[in-house]
């Protein structure tokens, strides 16, 4: 079984790719709060109508450390 933290943490790092690719096609060297959200939308869309994470939007759950 996958671990919770795993996923979140390479989703994080795939935002960020993400934000930095976007900050260098629009020909910029600083990642901008736009850059950030054209990657949150543009992987909110991927995940949409999957069931790969069983109808939990992984974006806007939060991380829980279990006891």
């Amino acid at each position: 079984m996958r671990s919770a933290a795993r996923t979140t943490l390479r989703l994080l790092e795939s935002l960020i790719r993400l934000a930095q690719a976007h900050a260098r096609l629009m020909y910029r060297d600083v990642v901008t709060l736009q850059d950030a959200i054209v990657a949150v939308t543009c992987v909110e869309c991927s995940m949409q109508n999957t069931a790969l994470l069983g109808g939990v939007n992984a974006l806007h759950s939060r991380l829980v450390k279990k006891p």
